[in-house]
């Protein structure tokens, strides 16, 4: 594998679990244990709006990883 694809593919699969454990963790927190005093009755985010959140990170996430990648010194 050339070492540029290898620096990339590091920086994407650290850029995705950085991701989906902050995300995950903040979900958890915000929707489920405080959901009540963030939300009023009824107005608290639904699963498919979290899934088109996660559909723009994995859109732009490979893009923003070449960026990570070439300015990097």
């Amino acid at each position: 594998m050339p070492r540029v694809v290898a620096a990339w593919l590091r920086c994407y699969v650290m850029v995705n679990v950085v991701y989906f454990l902050t995300g995950g963790m903040w979900a958890y927190y915000v929707y489920v244990c405080w959901g009540d005093k963030f939300f009023a009755p009824g107005n608290m985010p639904a699963l498919k709006d979290m899934g088109e959140q996660i559909k723009v990170h994995t859109a732009l996430c490979a893009e923003y990883c070449v960026i990570l990648h070439t300015t990097a010194k």
